[in-house]
């Protein structure tokens, strides 16, 4: 190899491993992220119609939710996951299908990442668990049946208890630090508060450090 081919070697591989290093979307570093959330209930509606013998219609949640992360490998990160669901609206039939109750609900949990993908598309599966608060509220509060375990609940409540999520999304890359997300997750908290599963589904942005 002639010295002129030695040194165009050396640019190319320079050239190369910049390159690589400027599409570093893996790298090891903190993120933060914002987004906004719905929340979907899949079991309170029908215990609520079971206690109660009347229809029951409760309303999608609207919120927002927080993310603070380290990512300490290429497809490994752990974060912690704050969650705020909006006062979801809740009628009975026997009301006249007017709105008689609200369901707001607050969920943390420390979460561990796997990404499936490295690259400016990057698909990942999560798992946590953490801590859900609810309130729930009647107004005005009527008499709960006899024996109901929702009496914790009747009138301005607030109760908390162990909860698990898992599900999974995906993080697109705009730049190396700017990314949008969108993800589902299942909520299953327990105890107290065993029927008050939901599904999260949120879309947001996340800053890379």
């Amino acid at each position: 190899m002639t010295a002129r081919g030695f040194a165009l070697a050396c640019a190319l591989l320079l050239l190369s491993a910049d390159s690589a290093y400027a599409q570093d979307y893996a790298r090891n570093g903190f993120y933060v992220g914002v987004a906004g959330s719905i929340g979907i209930d899949t079991a309170v509606e029908d215990e609520l119609e079971k206690l109660t013998g009347v229809g029951v219609d409760i309303d999608e949640a609207g919120g927002l939710h927080a993310r603070l992360g380290y990512r300490f490998h290429p497809r490994i990160s752990t974060e912690f996951h704050f969650e705020w669901l909006d006062d979801a609206d809740i009628s009975f039939q026997a009301a006249g299908g007017k709105d008689a109750a609200t369901l707001e609900r607050f969920t943390y949990t420390a979460n561990a990442k796997a990404y499936l993908l490295t690259g400016p598309f990057q698909p990942f599966l999560l798992a946590g668990v953490g801590l859900m608060r609810i309130k729930f509220r009647f107004d005005p509060p009527p008499p709960p049946p006899p024996g109901s375990p929702i009496l914790p609940f009747i009138g301005d409540k607030t109760e908390e208890d162990f909860a698990v999520r898992f599900g999974g999304g995906v993080e697109i890359y705009a730049t190396e630090k700017i990314a949008v997300n969108l993800d589902a997750s299942y909520v299953l908290p327990t105890g107290n508060l065993k029927d008050f599963d939901y599904i999260s589904i949120g879309f947001g942005a996340q800053y890379r450090f």
